[in-house]
Parts: C-alpha cells; structure tokens; sequence
C-alpha cells in the first residue's frame, strides 16, 4: 500500500490503483480491518484525482462501507465528507446538499454541534446550497460556518476568502 501512496503522489495514477488493488489481493484483509478501508479509500482519491467520478464513488462507498462494519466513526465522517464533496464536484450539487446535510446531523455530532468540522462542513454545504440557487439556505449555511469559525478561532486565509465570495454570490451583503 505504501507504494500505491507513493505513486499517487507523483501522480502516476494508474500505477497507484494497481497498487492499492494489488494490497488488496495478495494480504489476507478482513472485511473489518482499517487496512481494508485504507486500501479503498486510496483507490478513490486516486479515481477522483483522475476525473474518473464513477470509480471514485464506487471505491469511497467500498471505504465507508467497509468502515461502518468496523465502527470506524472518523473515517465514516471522513468518507462521507469525500463522497459529498465528489458529488459537487462531478456537478451533482442536490446530492452534494443531501451528503453534507448527512454530516452535520451525524450522531457524532450530536452533543457537538459546533465542532471545528462542521465549519467546513458548513462552508461547501452553503456553496452546493448556491448552485442549486436555494439562497435563503446558502445563507444560513454561510452563517453557521462562519460562527463555528469563529468560535474556535479559525483564521485561515482561505477560508474567509471562500465565506466572502459565497456571500457575495448569493447576493447578500458581506458577512466578514
């Protein structure tokens, strides 16, 4: 597996997913292990990182699955958070919108519901909000990102970029 990470990051992407598939059959993996879900996981960044959505997607799900039968909550969040993100990117912003939604009402964040997470949750769930032109939720997106931000003091620079240029998009005044 270490040389299939080595490969996406050079950007030899199909030499990675031979890897990372090769991982997979030759180590006897249970179905539960953490290596599992590593092995899929990395095949879907590699598809996503390629522009070959339907891979990823199925590779990601294969990872989340693959997660919730081993009761792995940060790697659920965080295939789910992939998945929802594939799903704007390949221009399906509703599905993006439903996955984000997913998140944040996640039990994980139940007795949290302003963890530091949830800022970005928030952020890219305000900006699928945008495309699919439903402003009112796009706002509200924007302002609950924008109050975990602040909460925990999250000053990156990007990050208030993004806020700036999405409140300006849903034609709102400023929200910085």
């Amino acid at each position: 597996d270490g040389l299939g990470i080595y490969y996406q990051r050079t950007g030899s992407y199909a030499k990675a997913v031979d890897f990372h598939k090769k991982a997979l059959t030759y180590k006897n993996v249970a179905e539960k292990s953490l290596y599992k879900h590593s092995a899929y996981n990395n095949i879907g960044v590699v598809e996503l990182s390629r522009g070959n959505f339907p891979a990823a997607e199925h590779f990601l799900l294969k990872a989340k699955n693959s997660a919730e039968l081993a009761g792995y909550l940060p790697q659920i969040i965080s295939n789910s958070y992939q998945l929802a993100q594939l799903s704007f990117v390949s221009g399906d912003s509703r599905k993006a919108v439903d996955r984000f939604n997913q998140i944040r009402q996640h039990e994980l964040f139940k007795d949290n519901p302003n963890h530091p997470f949830l800022a970005n949750v928030y952020l890219l769930l305000g900006n699928a909000y945008d495309h699919e032109l439903e402003q009112d939720s796009a706002l509200f997106a924007l302002e609950r990102s924008l109050e975990i931000a602040k909460q925990h003091n999250i000053e990156d620079t990007y990050f208030k970029a993004e806020i700036k240029r999405l409140s300006v998009l849903c034609a709102y005044a400023p929200l910085i």
